[in-house]
């Protein structure tokens, strides 16, 4: 995480030197310990688990990409004690009971997911064999942490009453009624055209004074230079080429409060002359979008007693964790106050159309498994809410989205910070508008 230019130290409270857990950490030897039944071994049949020797180097150094352009160093460290924590939980030796680890394999069988990689299969698999196990294990003991009632997260919640885990428990991250009642931190993917003329009113009265708004004063400056200096510095932008006589650089990078942050400036860019945006085939315009407190109104008249979850995927201040296409980048170019171009390595909040692409991209990974989720799970944007007709069914469905979000491609990771897990309907009317935006 970067602080000022410099790499945050990772918190003192827990240390793991362990290497990260080979996808077959949990391997058949140690499963087959004891007598297991003939239905248990049926389980191991099917999921095919046993060890493998793959790299999940890539995925970490991935994710520490994006995570090393987060400007605040509060959420750098948090998100570095979960991942702690999450690290520690896979790899404990003190989960000696095997019960977790036969849930985790239903989950995979109730998802009908390979856990034996074939070599000419895989690379055009929709999931990735080799790593089944260790992704679902993964979306389990995150999940898992939120839900101390349930039998089937016992392992990871009697693991993190050990003195320890004190201050983890005490966290932020558990008072979610105290987290929600404050409007999100950063802009949660509002785009330019969401914003209202009152926001650019001030980038405005610089630009009209001056030559394409280059001339600003200090403060301006100082605020814009961090923020691409922060972008480029792990290559979420990098410089573009000067425009041909037939191209115009369509954005403009401004500085402003958002009223999320209201006390820290930061960088916005301003998409003013962007061409309308074309619904890709089948995509749902915003408008359409369901409501998430009517839908779990309905849910719990049906249902009394259930449980909920929102689930935000992570993002930083200006971007999604996205790829942008070749044909999206030039269009999404923007000039600082010096005149310099840059171009964008990921989907910037910024432009009109993010929130919908990012929605389109949820959505896709999620169709994969819709006829299993039953019409439980519904998406806005990058927000996904949860319905569970009772805890242990909340934490099953939890524990599958999260595995179709972070699994292949792993360029999507649910912030545990931003997300609200195991709550009732009473709780989702508690929280900010705009946390179910």
């Amino acid at each position: 995480m970067t602080t000022g230019g410099r790499i945050a130290r990772r918190p003192a409270l827990i240390r793991t030197n362990e290497p990260y857990p080979e996808p077959g950490a949990a391997s058949s030897s140690r499963l087959v310990r004891g007598n297991r039944s003939a239905a248990d071994m049926n389980v191991l049949r099917r999921t095919c688990n046993e060890e493998e020797e793959n790299d999940v180097l890539g995925w970490q150094e991935m994710h520490i990409f994006y995570h090393r352009a987060n400007v605040d160093p509060d959420r750098g460290v948090r998100y570095t004690l979960v991942e702690e924590v999450i690290m520690k939980l896979l790899i404990a030796s003190r989960l000696s009971s095997n019960d977790w680890i036969w849930f985790i394999l239903s989950q995979m069988i109730f998802l009908k997911l390979p856990g034996w990689p074939n070599d000419e299969d895989a690379p055009a698999h929709t999931w990735a064999p080799g790593f089944s196990v260790i992704d679902m294990t993964r979306a389990y003991v995150a999940m898992a942490m939120f839900f101390p009632e349930e039998g089937d997260a016992a392992p990871v919640t009697k693991f993190l009453r050990d003195p320890a885990y004190k201050r983890f428990r005490r966290s932020i991250l558990f008072l979610q009624a105290r987290r929600g009642m404050y409007q999100p931190s950063s802009t949660p993917g509002t785009g330019y055209g969401s914003r209202g003329s009152d926001f650019w009113k001030a980038y405005n009265i610089i630009q009209a004074s001056s030559h394409r708004g280059h001339g600003c004063d200090m403060d301006w400056e100082a605020v814009n230079r961090r923020v691409t200096a922060r972008l480029a510095a792990v290559g979420l932008i990098s410089p573009s080429a000067p425009p041909t006589d037939s191209q115009t650089i369509l954005g403009r990078l401004a500085h402003d409060y958002d009223a999320g942050q209201p006390n820290r400036p930061d960088g916005y860019v301003e998409y003013p002359d962007l061409p309308p945006f074309q619904l890709p085939s089948g995509a749902t315009s915003t408008d359409k979008w369901p409501n998430f407190m009517a839908s779990a109104n309905r849910f719990e008249a049906q249902h009394p007693g259930a449980r909920f979850a929102v689930l935000r995927l992570w993002s930083g201040p200006q971007y999604y964790f996205e790829p942008v296409t070749d044909e999206q980048r030039r269009v999404l170019d923007f000039v600082d106050n010096c005149g310099e171009i840059w171009a964008w390595n990921a989907l910037p909040k910024d432009a009109p159309w993010s929130s919908t692409v990012m929605r389109e991209s949820v959505v896709r990974r999620l169709a994969l498994m819709d006829e299993r989720f039953a019409g439980q799970v519904l998406t806005r944007g990058d927000v996904v809410l949860v319905m569970g007709k009772t805890g242990r069914e909340l934490l099953k469905l939890c524990s599958c989205v999260t595995y179709a979000l972070q699994s292949k491609p792993w360029n999507k990771e649910v912030d545990l910070y931003k997300s609200f897990i195991n709550v009732t309907r009473r709780g989702l009317t508690i929280l900010h508008p705009d946390w179910l935006k």
